[in-house]
């Protein structure tokens, strides 16, 4: 009974460590939207929409950073030109340590480490840094990739079999509470996790240490056994 009891809680932990791993690992994004609005910039083109057929930019940020949002409004600023041809993920990386180490691992499998933010890959290239002088190179870029065969582009993140959630627009109490909820479930996933394992260690603990009383008392009904032989022999 309590092998049956010991193989279902390791079976449990098999189920329930995963999950808390993958809540620990998420990698959380914003759309080019998203972006704007965090760094308090009105988008330029209200029709502006994101869909399959666009390319994907992604960019490495950091919250409040002065060249990030100058590379925010060059991107802002042709929107009506080439709003058409791209969408972006963007990962902030200074309060985000998971994005921060994304950073680390996708500019090392780009062979251009990352020194700072922004960090901006457009297929294969890579713009470590933002300052006027790249913006023909950027918007070249943008549509030599899109003019790519879709099966053709190169997508870093994809290929690195990269997971990211990108929260969709709420109004701010609700995205509040979605939060929390969140945390919650992640707390919740890591206390069950810890519990059960804690239990599971106990268990074979407790069928270790029977096992040796059992040893025990059987060594000392043998001893009893041997001292009663000799004293009947003498």
């Amino acid at each position: 009974m309590k092998k049956k009891i010991i193989l279902g809680l390791i079976l449990l932990v098999g189920i329930i460590a995963p999950l808390t791993i993958n809540a620990e690992t998420t990698y959380e994004a914003k759309t080019f939207k998203q972006t704007l609005q965090e760094e308090d910039i009105a988008i330029s083109d209200e029709t502006y929409k994101e869909t399959d057929k666009q390319i994907t930019i992604y960019m490495f940020r950091g919250k409040g950073c002065g060249y990030c949002r100058a590379y925010l409004t060059f991107m802002n600023n042709i929107l009506k030109d080439y709003g058409k041809y791209f969408k972006m993920v963007s990962f902030e990386v200074w309060y985000n340590e998971n994005n921060a180490k994304l950073l680390k691992d996708v500019s090392e499998k780009m062979n251009n480490p990352a020194e700072g933010v922004p960090y901006i890959i457009i297929g294969d290239k890579v713009f470590a840094g933002y300052s006027e002088q790249y913006d023909e190179q950027i918007k070249e870029a943008i549509k030599t990739l899109y003019d790519t065969k879709k099966d053709k582009r190169k997508d870093i993140i994809n290929e690195m079999n990269i997971k990211y959630n990108i929260e969709e627009d709420k109004a701010p109490e609700e995205a509040k509470t979605s939060s929390k909820s969140n945390t919650g479930i992640i707390v919740l996933f890591n206390g069950l996790f810890v519990a059960i394992a804690t239990a599971v260690i106990i268990l074979f603990e407790n069928n270790r240490f029977n096992k040796i009383e059992k040893k025990l008392n059987i060594i000392k009904k043998r001893v009893k056994k041997d001292d009663k032989e000799k004293k009947n022999t003498d």
